[in-house]
């Protein structure tokens, strides 16, 4: 793309909606960046996201077994 000097089109301006609470303390990171894990279900992650569509937005969630993912 950028050979090409092809670039994304934005629709709109970006809208922060979650305003961050500078005095909050960190979220703890549990996983300690190992992603292995020695058995199935010890070690669950997971994110969320959402989606713009014709039909409004959809929101996808996902759950990840570190054990069964760590093969790959």
């Amino acid at each position: 793309m950028r050979e090409r000097d092809i670039r994304g089109v934005t629709r709109r301006k970006r809208r922060y909606l979650t305003k961050q609470d500078a005095k909050a303390a960190p979220a703890p990171d549990l996983v300690g960046r190992d992603f292995t894990a020695a058995e199935p279900g010890t070690k669950l992650v997971g994110d969320i996201t959402y989606l713009a569509t014709i039909e409004g937005w959809w929101y996808l969630a996902t759950v990840i077994d570190l054990e069964a993912s760590s093969g790959c």
